[in-house]
């Protein structure tokens, strides 16, 4: 088949604030991700009022820089000459943390840093945080789940990151139905939250619950379709048919679906439904070659070449440079018994791809034949 059933591809974001994309990335971002870090880490620490001012503002200036572009290591050394004067101080330690993993790439400095902090402030859940996504994104999850359960157990159970970061090391652990659960809860907090919802589809896949993945799809085309998308790739075609169906009732103009659940007929041995699927598609984008294409190849498995002929020649008049369609032409036209004319549309097939083995084969094997027919 020219287009194979869509890949549902699983994105997993280990970032624990909007800004973890670092800090030559998206500035809206970075601007989210300090407005969370303050509101976060400002409540509740211990002896803040304390911390000596010039450390403190140190840690300001730190930060700062830390965000400018092309000025993160100088941000990073003020960070580290606040955190020598005052080791308490909580924001130095993440942010300088996360300049270890995701700048450095160095974990054993973030882990170490963080690991400090957390001896002068040990039930202060965003340390713990922040020290569970360094081993998620070391790929350590055992360990980063033991630490992100500790940031949610000392209060940072309304934190959608947490729960889906959480989630995520438990879908890697292989653990889906605690990822499902957590997944959920990160939902329940943000239902705006769709990483959440598409990596809570794919465990409830894993875990054969295919009516939780269609509840939390909701009414969304594209979720329901890669729930059908996954469900084909399984082999588990009827049950990937039904869900298809249901996402043709709330849109009868996705060619992709119409296209995927005809591809997915024709996997259930019924052609000529597959057939009519097909033409819907071709219906709905008559510009794309794949419908003619698939019908000409089903037609022609059926022995109705000639109605096979006049699909592949309409692919042909679309996409006129695709060798495929050309060999196809010819293996057609071998079976209407017309040589010369598939002998043609070898050599157009090999003439755009010199190294297509199969109609170089095809080609001799079409020279012989004709010439041991002309032999006396």
């Amino acid at each position: 088949m020219l287009k194979s059933i869509l890949v549902y591809t699983l994105l997993l974001s280990w970032a624990a604030h909007a800004g973890y994309t670092y800090a030559q990335s998206d500035p809206e971002a970075i601007r989210i991700f300090k407005q969370s870090a303050r509101s976060s880490f400002d409540i509740d620490i211990p002896d803040k009022d304390s911390f000596a001012p010039e450390a403190v503002q140190l840690e300001s200036e730190g930060m700062r820089l830390l965000w400018t572009r092309g000025r993160s290591r100088q941000g990073a050394r003020l960070l580290e000459q606040a955190l020598a004067k005052e080791p308490r101080l909580v924001l130095a330690a993440s942010h300088l943390a996360l300049y270890y993993q995701r700048g450095l790439k160095d974990r054993q400095r973030a882990v170490a840093v963080l690991e400090k902090a957390i001896k002068y402030h040990q039930n202060y859940p965003g340390l713990y945080f922040d020290l569970a996504n360094v081993f998620a994104y070391a790929k350590n999850h055992p360990k980063a789940i033991c630490y992100f359960l500790k940031a949610e157990e000392l209060g940072f159970a309304e934190q959608p990151s947490l729960h889906y970061n959480l989630a995520n090391s438990y879908f890697y652990e292989r653990r889906y139905p605690e990822a499902i659960r957590s997944y959920k809860k990160a939902l329940m907090i943000d239902p705006t939250h769709e990483d959440a919802r598409k990596n809570l589809l794919l465990a409830c896949m894993k875990s054969n619950k295919i009516d939780t993945a269609l509840e939390y799809a909701g009414t969304s085309v594209d979720l329901i379709k890669r729930i059908a998308v996954s469900l084909s790739r399984a082999g588990r075609y009827a049950e990937a048919l039904r869900v298809y169906e249901q996402a043709i009732k709330l849109n009868p103009d996705d060619f992709e679906t119409q296209f995927n659940r005809a591809l997915t007929l024709e996997k259930l041995n019924r052609p000529q439904e597959a057939l009519d699927g097909y033409h819907l598609a071709s219906q709905i984008s008559p510009e794309d070659p794949d419908p003619f294409y698939n019908s000409a190849i089903l037609m022609r498995k059926l022995g109705r070449n000639d109605s096979a002929l006049c699909a592949i020649d309409r692919a042909i008049s679309i996409a006129p440079q695709r060798e495929q369609l050309h060999f196809a032409r010819a293996i057609i036209l071998v079976g209407l018994k017309q040589y010369d004319e598939a002998l043609k549309s070898c050599d157009i097939t090999l003439k755009i791809n010199p190294r297509h083995n199969n109609a170089a084969r095809a080609k001799e094997t079409l020279l012989k034949m004709m010439q041991h027919k002309q032999q006396p």
